[in-house]
């Protein structure tokens, strides 16, 4: 797909509804920008889910030893942070 967008004074641009919608982008989505050249390139970053997060602890300690439970821990402490802040900046616009 080809379009053309505005961008606003304030450095705001509209994607498209459709676009939108097959890239499963949402009000407060997180979008990487990457120049290549003279364009720039939109990727979609999508948060991973608990069952991800929970699959790479495993991976890295073993299910059940006292490092996992640590790591698990801290993991899900800086992901209550990380939700936060995205609610509060979510909010805020």
């Amino acid at each position: 797909m080809t379009t053309t967008v505005k961008v606003s004074g304030s450095g705001v641009m509209i994607l498209p509804e459709g676009l939108r919608k097959r890239r499963g982008i949402k009000a407060g989505s997180a979008l990487r920008l990457t120049e290549a050249g003279e364009s720039i390139l939109l990727t979609p970053v999508h948060p991973p889910t608990e069952e991800e997060l929970t699959a790479v602890i495993d991976a890295a300690g073993g299910p059940g030893g006292a490092e996992t439970a640590k790591s698990r821990k801290q993991v899900e402490a800086a992901l209550t942070r990380v939700r936060a802040r995205a609610r509060k900046a979510q909010s805020s616009h």
